[in-house]
């Protein structure tokens, strides 16, 4: 009687450890499942929810004790992004009960209880028991709305900067910093150089450029800063082989992942001839003074000092109707157009005393 009393006692006793045990495991995969900052929920091979955390019920608006027993595709994965259905046969979810391997997703929606969506990316792993049978499923998910609406936006603010570029007037393009290698190009810059789009985007920073201005090239690389600037002046070398002077205006920047720099490129070859004429036209009245023979000087000496064409032919030894000539010709040489002015660049250029 002692014995049979010990013996029900030890059972009770191990009984008590076990349940105990199992309240303290049970108890600590809830304080897991309760305090994970993701979304997670069960699914018993039906595809009911048979339980849920309560992040996941926060994000899909529900109250815990709401979703268990509900079928989780009909209530919350019904409809695809677009607005369409979505059949349970090519859900994911189910899918890994079905084939028992894990399932990875990203950029799918989930739907709260009051009708809208949310993005989220997931995870769905089948539950086996102890013979290897599939129990359910367990899914994890996460709600990237931000991180979607974020990429959503800077994809956005991409198109518009390459609309923004493609029709830029000034003629424009991209190249890698490493490599030197054309990425992009717009119509204005194909127009000015002449070459198609297919052919613009095998060229190379060096190949627009004359070679013996290519050191040039490789100085203003070494010198480039990061922010937008204006890196100078360069010759260019169009398709038909024609030199163009260009102000270049440089800026970094990011282009589908490669370290880039944009370049405006304006065509200043009508200013530069322009200036070199003007130029030209300002060096005249020196370079015919230096041209000036001896006998055109002493010419000009006596017209600026006052003498007459007879004074000039007298002093000469030609004839007044010579004399004559040979003032018109030397007011046009260089460049006056009256006595007055002969005077002025006489003195100026030391052949009289002021």
């Amino acid at each position: 009687m002692y014995l049979r009393f010990s013996m029900s006692s030890l059972e009770s006793k191990g009984n008590q450890h076990a349940d105990e045990a199992l309240r303290s495991l049970r108890h600590h995969y809830e304080l897991i499942l309760n305090s994970a900052g993701e979304g997670i929920y069960g699914l018993d091979l039906a595809g009911n929810i048979n339980f849920i955390n309560p992040k996941a019920a926060e994000l899909l608006g529900w109250r815990a004790d709401e979703l268990l027993g509900k079928p989780a595709h009909a209530t919350i994965h019904h409809t695809k992004s677009d607005g369409s259905q979505y059949p349970i046969e090519s859900c994911p979810i189910h899918a890994s009960m079905r084939v028992a391997a894990t399932q990875r997703v990203t950029n799918d929606v989930l739907w709260r209880k009051n009708g809208t969506s949310f993005r989220v990316d997931y995870v769905s792993a089948p539950i086996k028991h102890e013979a290897g049978e599939i129990a359910g499923a367990i899914v994890t998910f996460r709600d990237i709305t931000e991180e979607f609406e974020a990429e959503l936006r800077l994809k956005l603010q991409e198109q518009q900067y390459r609309l923004l570029f493609e029709t830029n007037p000034s003629p424009m393009w991209v190249f890698d910093t490493k490599s030197l290698q054309i990425l992009a190009v717009n119509e204005a810059a194909i127009k000015q150089y002449g070459y198609s789009r297919e052919e613009f985007l095998k060229l190379t920073m060096e190949q627009l450029r004359p070679a013996e201005d290519v050191p040039d090239l490789e100085k203003a690389l070494t010198d480039r800063k990061s922010e937008a600037h204006d890196a100078g002046r360069f010759r260019h070398r169009k398709k038909d082989g024609a030199l163009i002077f260009v102000d270049i205006y440089s800026g970094a920047l990011m282009w589908e992942g490669a370290a880039a720099r944009i370049v405006t490129a304006i065509d200043v070859t009508e200013r530069v001839r322009a200036g070199e004429r003007l130029q030209e036209q300002a060096d005249m009245p020196n370079q015919a003074r230096d041209a000036l023979s001896a006998r055109e000087r002493e010419t000009v000496r006596l017209l600026a000092e006052g003498a007459s064409n007879k004074g000039v032919a007298a002093a000469l030894g030609i004839s007044v109707r010579t004399a004559e000539t040979k003032r018109a010709r030397l007011l046009r040489k260089l460049g006056l157009d009256s006595l007055a002015a002969l005077v002025r660049y006489a003195i100026r250029n030391d052949i009289i005393q002021p």
